[in-house]
């Protein structure tokens, strides 16, 4: 959504839905990715958390951190 209000010119919406998703994209980045994505749709119950060598698990606080988040934004109720 946010790509398509750029493309289309909405600046002041795009930049706002950016605002609002900004801790998201922060904690999907605190470790190595996929992790965190993979623990975020893990939690909201759209993918089994497993991963392949070189890639582990993230940690409990980061899972935490995630959670927190997805909590807050409304996406994991």
């Amino acid at each position: 959504r946010m790509v398509k209000l750029m493309a289309a010119g909405d600046l002041k919406k795009a930049r706002n839905l950016h605002e609002k998703l900004y801790d998201l994209f922060k904690v999907l980045f605190i470790e190595t990715s996929p992790g965190p994505v993979k623990a975020a749709l893990n939690l909201m119950g759209m993918c089994d958390e497993e991963y392949r060598l070189p890639l582990t698990k993230v940690s409990k606080k980061t899972k935490d951190q995630v959670r927190k988040v997805i909590t807050e934004l409304g996406i994991l109720k």
